[in-house]
């Protein structure tokens, strides 16, 4: 009687097995697809409309920038080996994660990127959205029109003639914090 109840029990938690092993299956692939799968997919579309992209499984552009950086010591150096291996390429870009970045270092069509109004060029709520946390209206996290607006109005603090005018403030300023 001790044996049959044995037996019983054992053919009746191996659905249950098969079930947690199915589930744990499922969720490898849907990882795979998510951090491997679904990046690469995305690379590949944008390499195809001429944009030179970068992808590695898991930070991806991130991680060769911060390498880069800690070679040259300067996060934009990929960007200097990207416009001298693709001279004629307007922006490059790669995989963070499951997304993908673009980088956009064409004056012109970064102009033309300013211009168009609409809703399909959104900061990414996930990445945005920790940092949001008191600073909901300022330029960095605006869009739209209020973002237009904070960048017309701080746009003359950046403007050629202004900056040079500032240069010799900004010399003697520097040499009094350094004279402290």
């Amino acid at each position: 009687l001790t044996r049959n109840k044995y037996i019983h029990t054992l053919t009746t938690s191996l659905p249950m097995i098969q079930y947690i092993l199915y589930f744990i299956a499922f969720v490898i692939a849907y990882l795979l697809y998510k951090l491997v799968v679904q990046p690469y997919l995305l690379v590949s579309f944008y390499r195809k409309q001429g944009v030179p992209m970068y992808f590695e499984v898991g930070l991806g552009i991130f991680k060769q920038s911060m390498k880069m950086f800690n070679e040259h010591g300067d996060f934009n150096y990929f960007t200097k080996i990207v416009s001298k291996e693709h001279p004629k390429a307007k922006a490059y870009g790669g995989n963070i994660g499951n997304r993908c970045m673009i980088y956009i270092y064409d004056t012109e069509l970064i102009k033309e990127f300013n211009k168009i109004e609409n809703q399909n060029f959104v900061k990414d709520p996930q990445l945005f959205g920790v940092l949001r946390i008191g600073g909901e209206n300022g330029l960095v996290f605006s869009e739209g029109a209020q973002w237009k607006r904070h960048r017309k109005l701080i746009s003359g603090a950046f403007h050629y003639e202004f900056l040079k005018e500032m240069i010799p403030t900004i010399i003697e300023t520097t040499q009094e914090v350094f004279k402290a």
